[in-house]
């Protein structure tokens, strides 16, 4: 993500250099940033603030300051408040808000440039630049990826909650081939279950079980090599999908990508793919 919000601000220095000129009495470039840092997706804004950190380091530019505040997570009288207070720090600039339902209060601001990181509906309007990447491409770009690897049975996960019906909409207007589709509860709790169902867990322990049986019965060399390598097995037989796609993020796409492994789901057959992770590394380090 670091890499991104580097381009990302490089890119704002650049569209915005003039002011830098322009201001005679404060050198300084001031560029707000407006991220969740509480309620739901607080994880994904300290993320951001991590990696626009990281990226001043890199950029090594004195003349550049970063005012962060709190959005929120669709709170509106925060958002506000927060905007408000960037603004007052005689800022022109602000990298931000990341959820599309905070774009129509941005109207209240014609003086200010919003860089939206909102991926729902990437357009410029008045005062508002949209930079994510939309669902739809990503969906047509992982389904020609699974295509190429020769996928024929792709599952989507996503959770239940107020994006629900957006997905919905998107996937269906896609009209992808040849997939199914699972939406599942974000509580950890009731995930595992979910997902236990899902993969068909309790089934395929009892399937290794009962080979298991048989074998130690045989008194074979051919079935003791084979109940040795099951012994190192949790599960037996497959899945009834060879890939995923998870359109999920932060603390919650971790759960579900746990509770798949704890259902013991192979990732050297079942392919994974997930949507939006370009801000979120620790996802590959296992973090």
């Amino acid at each position: 993500m670091t890499k991104i919000v580097i381009i990302l601000l490089s890119y704002t220095i650049i569209l915005f250099s003039s002011i830098l000129i322009a201001n005679e009495r404060d050198e300084k470039l001031r560029i707000g940033l407006l991220a969740p840092f509480s309620g739901e997706y607080k994880n994904l804004g300290e993320s951001l603030l991590l990696s626009t950190q990281l990226a001043l380091d890199e950029i090594d530019n004195e003349n550049i300051v970063i005012v962060p505040r709190d959005s929120g997570s669709n709170n509106k009288i925060k958002l506000n408040t927060a905007i408000e207070e960037i603004i007052n720090n005689q800022v022109k600039i602000i990298i931000g808000p990341v959820s599309f339902s905070s774009l129509p209060e941005l109207k209240k601001y014609n003086d200010t440039v919003f860089i939206s990181l909102s991926n729902k509906d990437p357009k410029i309007s008045k005062n508002v630049i949209n930079i994510g990447i939309s669902l739809e491409s990503q969906l047509n770009a992982i389904e020609k990826f699974l295509i190429e690897n020769k996928r024929s049975k792709t599952l989507i996960l996503y959770p239940k909650n107020v994006y629900e019906k957006f997905v919905d909409e998107k996937i269906k207007s896609l009209k992808l081939k040849k997939i199914k589709i699972f939406k599942y509860n974000s509580d950890p709790r009731i995930l595992t279950g979910e997902i236990e169902k899902l993969t068909n867990y309790k089934q395929r322990q009892k399937n290794l079980e009962r080979r298991k049986k048989i074998l130690k019965k045989l008194d074979t060399e051919r079935a003791k090599k084979e109940l040795k390598i099951l012994d190192s097995l949790y599960t037996l037989g497959a899945v009834n999908f060879d890939s995923i796609i998870i359109i999920d993020f932060g603390s919650s796409l971790k759960s579900v990508l746990a509770s798949l492994v704890y259902s013991d789901v192979d990732d050297k057959t079942v392919l994974f793919t997930t949507i939006n992770q370009w801000f979120d590394e620790s996802i590959f380090r296992g973090n």
